[in-house]
């Protein structure tokens, strides 16, 4: 019988556990399975790949767009407080070449996150911020009125009002 094999992946700032038998645990302190569309295309596949989409509003003359991807990434602290993204695949190698080859294991859970693409609603400021260790406040204008870009699906754009946000699958996974 095949040995069991269990993955971590975060989305919208939930951590869910898979195994390569199928199974897939949220482990978010509520009991429901992501509802959001998104939560779920980044928890497809046996094995889970994530989905690439374009994020964007739908109002031609608008042009306000997030970066492609998933919506976050992984980064690694280096020794100066750095943070250096892991790029997809090889997340680990590159976590363990920026924070050392004989790192603990808790040293890679202190010293590695998730970036996420973050909006200020405000002044429609965009930047990347990790929801678990950082306090979300805008770099530009200070406002506290954060939205993760993947939570900004389905909603007004908050640039122009008119156009919806949306994320397009771009047909690629990771």
């Amino acid at each position: 019988m095949e040995s069991l094999s269990v993955a971590r992946y975060f989305c919208q700032n939930v951590e869910f556990t898979t195994t390569n038998r199928g199974s897939v645990e949220g482990n978010h302190g509520r009991p429901d399975f992501p509802t959001n569309k998104l939560c779920r295309n980044t928890l497809i596949v046996n094995g889970i790949m994530p989905l690439i989409h374009d994020y964007y509003c739908t109002n031609e003359t608008c042009g306000f767009a997030g970066p492609s991807g998933w919506g976050y990434y992984m980064y690694a602290e280096a020794d100066d407080g750095e943070r250096i993204s892991c790029p997809h695949p090889g997340e680990q190698a590159k976590a363990r070449e920026v924070i050392g080859e004989d790192a603990t294991e808790e040293e890679l859970d202190n010293r590695t996150g998730f970036n996420y693409y973050c909006v200020c609603v405000d002044c429609v400021e965009q930047f990347d911020r990790d929801p678990q260790r950082d306090q979300l406040r805008c770099p530009n204008c200070e406002s506290t009125a954060i939205e993760l870009l993947v939570e900004l699906v389905g909603q007004p754009c908050p640039e122009c009002g008119d156009g919806d946000f949306v994320a397009e699958d771009t047909g690629a996974i990771a």
